[in-house]
């Protein structure tokens, strides 16, 4: 059946992070590159699917993107701002061709309360744990620990050598827990079941 679509959806307040997430490797040619526009920002406005109202007022958005010509190998990403404080987090793990070699990546950040905690391997952050339920990041004083439902997810198309012919699993909604320590002290410890994740193996 025909989908239709229509509408008009504003962003307000974007915030973007303080620099590039990829770092020193934006200067380079990489299979894929991550791009995060906006962590937090407010919405107004409606969609109509197939005569259904979708009103988005009041909710907080997130923009990120990709571009490159494939996903990773294999890989973990999971992001979410659905929290009670002003908050946003994104974690993302990855098997990285560089250079004729291959090693696990991270780029990953905490938005709270106005402040970005930025994790990155090109900063020294150490990666703990990395499961398809469970994310565990470390740089410095920091922690963020990540727990995820089980969940299927469902089929949409990846690139593979500029060709849209992989297949990986988005959860857009499934729930979880974000705990974040400055060295044994608890920041926060937040759940949500608004949590996008991706995991590829």
């Amino acid at each position: 059946d025909d989908i239709k679509v229509k509408g008009e959806i504003k962003y307000e307040n974007i915030t973007p992070i303080k620099y590039d997430i990829m770092g020193p490797f934006k200067y380079f040619p990489m299979e894929c590159s991550h791009l995060v526009e906006s962590v937090h920002h407010k919405l107004s406005g409606q969609i109509e699917v197939n005569g259904e109202v979708l009103d988005f007022s009041g909710g907080t958005g997130y923009i990120e993107g990709d571009k490159g010509t494939s996903f990773p190998k294999t890989y973990s990403w999971v992001h979410c701002n659905d929290f009670t404080d002003k908050c946003s987090i994104m974690a993302s793990i990855a098997d990285i061709p560089f250079s004729g070699i291959r090693f696990t990546g991270c780029i990953a950040f905490v938005y709270y309360k106005n402040k970005e905690y930025r994790f990155a391997t090109y900063l020294g952050c150490k990666i703990v744990a990395k499961t398809k339920n469970k994310v565990i990041i470390k740089q410095g004083k920091y922690r963020i620990e990540i727990y995820i439902k089980k969940t299927t997810g469902h089929p949409l198309n990846a690139p593979n050598s500029g060709n849209m012919v992989r297949t990986i699993h988005e959860s857009a909604a499934c729930s979880a827990r974000f705990c974040f320590y400055e060295r044994k002290k608890l920041i926060f410890d937040y759940k949500s079941d608004n949590v996008s994740f991706e995991y590829a193996e």
